[in-house]
């Protein structure tokens, strides 16, 4: 799959164990139920296993023999709006401790969900964090630390009026609709803290913004760079989502594996990779039909598939992008909703594109999903093919008649019309030559004239009013006067 993917166990192993150091493996246990690895990097301890908020107890207590005088640096893992989140836990040798999140959370909520939330009231709540809050430490009364002493880590109190003095502070690099790369951001922070405390320097909040320029594009080249699965994490080059689209379209029940063996000659034209089966392929004119149907998704589907995984593009160069200026993240974060509301937009109509190239198929996806639902997806293909089907017949049957109908008339007032290109006086001058010579003939049959009787001569009028200047094509006179012969 193209795009960024989330981080696993030993993702954060290859991603922290930067300085090769020796790693100590924790093995799970009655009075530890969460095995972790950690490694000390002079100064520091650096737990690399992410570890859930409701267990930092049990760690922490098995950690403080041995952390005196030491920083802990560690990946939380607490409860986000959908999805699981992480965030960056640096406990100082003084006992307290801050908590660098790389989005504008709620930390109440990250620690210590409640049981029924108000869904809505806390999406509405967290964006609005997201968008609109500021970087300024927040005090926090953790549950999940009040019941482990912790007084030995340092020479200060980790407690302060009874309460834990933890420090919530925000870098907002992440932003609230990117779900994937808190772990790239969460990584990358514990790195640029482990330099800044073993090198001296203060480690304060916007020294970390500075120190940390590109989070998720140098955890992704870390991972890349790893001779192991972790460096197929990530490949967000153009090409990569273009295929997703075009495999989606024609083999979207294939699995990876399957989508590398077969070629196109197999998912397109539809040749069989069986020899038993290619004797009915040719029987049943597969090599027409199939093409035929491919050719009708390339043309209905694969257009949203494209425009969708387009949208998955430039949301993943979205993710890349971490500004530290508050105004930019805010920008930022705008932009990422238009990309992934484009995305699911155009997925939703592809699939609805599907239910008429592939009715069957989509049911029956549906139908795994819920029964209701693939019922619901059969009624919509049967609607939209009956649709279409009688839109074709109400549209174009009525102009193919009415162009019969045309053309037979057409043709019948062409043969009652008298052919070449008569104008109108010549058509009424060869009525006139008609009748003249008719009348000639009766003539010719008499043997003289009758007595008393004289011819007068033919009269004519010209065509042309006086004084207009004469066409270059002289066209015949007008007969209107004709003698009576008597």
């Amino acid at each position: 799959m193209p795009g960024y993917m989330t981080l696993g166990k030993d993702d954060f192993h290859i991603l922290l164990n930067q300085a090769d150091k020796e790693t100590v493996i924790v093995p799970s246990s009655a009075k530890m139920p969460y095995p972790f690895n950690y490694e000390i990097n002079q100064n520091v301890v650096i737990i690399h296993s992410p570890i859930p908020s409701y267990g930092l107890q049990n760690v922490l207590s098995h950690l403080k023999e041995i952390t005196k005088d030491k920083h802990i640096l560690l990946s939380v893992v607490g409860q986000g709006l959908n999805e699981q989140h992480i965030a960056t836990m640096h406990i100082l040798p003084v006992g307290n401790a801050v908590i660098y999140d790389s989005k504008s959370s709620d930390p109440e909520f990250f620690f210590d969900p409640p049981r029924s939330p108000n869904r809505f009231a806390i999406i509405l709540k967290r964006i609005g964090k997201s968008l609109f809050s500021g970087r300024d430490g927040i005090p926090l009364r953790l549950k999940a630390l009040t019941d482990v002493d912790l007084a030995n880590l340092g020479d200060g109190p980790f407690y302060q009026d009874g309460d834990p003095n933890v420090c919530y502070k925000t870098l907002g690099t992440q932003s609230f609709f990117d779900g994937v790369s808190c772990g790239y951001h969460c990584a990358s922070n514990i790195n640029c803290l482990t330099r800044m405390i073993n090198t001296g320097r203060e480690v304060t909040l916007e020294n970390l913004l500075n120190e940390n320029i590109a989070p998720v594009t140098t955890s992704a080249r870390i991972l890349a760079e790893s001779a192991t699965d972790s460096a197929n994490k990530v490949n967000n080059s153009f090409k990569a989502f273009m295929k997703q689209a075009w495999l989606d379209t024609f083999m979207p029940y294939a699995d990876e594996e399957k989508r590398q063996e077969i070629g196109f000659y197999n998912y397109f034209l539809g040749w069989p990779e069986q020899n038993n089966e290619k004797s009915l392929f040719i029987l049943t004119l597969g090599f027409i039909t199939h093409p035929a149907i491919n050719t009708l998704k390339l043309l209905i589907e694969f257009p949203f598939n494209a425009l969708g995984e387009l949208a998955a593009y430039t949301k993943n160069r979205l993710i890349n992008w971490s500004p530290t200026n508050r105004i930019i993240q805010t920008f930022k974060s705008g932009l990422l909703a238009l990309a992934v509301a484009s995305q699911y937009t155009f997925k939703g109509l592809y699939h609805i594109a599907k239910m008429t190239t592939a009715p069957i198929n989509s049911a029956r996806e549906a139908w795994a999903i819920s029964p209701l639902l693939g019922l619901t997806s059969a009624l919509i293909s049967a609607a939209v093919v009956g649709t279409g089907l009688a839109t074709i017949t109400l549209l174009y049957s009525p102009f193919w008649l009415l162009l019969g109908v045309g053309a037979v008339a057409y043709s019948l007032s062409q043969k009652s019309m008298p052919t070449g290109n008569q104008t109108q006086s010549a058509i009424v001058v060869a009525a006139a030559r008609k009748d003249i010579d008719e009348k000639d003939f009766d003539e010719m049959s008499t043997d003289s004239p009758k007595a008393g009787k004289t011819q007068a001569p033919a009269q004519t009028v010209s065509l042309f009013r006086e004084g207009s200047p004469p066409n270059p094509e002289p066209t015949p006179p007008v007969i209107t006067n004709i003698p009576n012969r008597s």
